[in-house]
């Protein structure tokens, strides 16, 4: 059986999706995600947990035009890009004292 669907889906959905998680870890979590027969249907296609994997965005307005995902079923290995976030830099005392942070990549890859 293919898992693969092109899903219509409509602007405030979108919105919703974005707002679950925030970005830089969007494209890094997972969530569950249900497909209906349609817009008010209460037919299920298909449900299981979806892995964001890119954003498509409008060059000029920076709108969001779709989303990319891959299932994500259990015991299936995915190769993930992890924002890496340093918590701490504004108390940090070496920065204080006008040290600095070299940051070598803003991800890393996990699988």
């Amino acid at each position: 059986m293919s898992r693969k669907h092109l899903v219509t889906i409509e602007w405030k959905q979108i919105q919703a999706i974005l707002k679950s998680v925030e970005l830089p870890f969007f494209c890094s979590t997972t969530f569950p995600l249900q497909i209906l027969a349609g817009s008010g249907s209460s037919h299920l296609l298909e449900s299981g947990t979806v892995l964001p994997i890119k954003i498509h965005r409008d060059e000029a307005t920076g709108k969001v035009l779709n989303l990319v995902f891959v299932w994500a079923d259990d015991g299936l290995e995915l190769k993930v890009d992890v924002p890496v976030v340093f918590k701490g830099e504004d108390v940090c005392p070496g920065l204080q004292k006008a040290g600095c942070v070299y940051v070598k990549s803003q991800v890393m890859a996990l699988i």
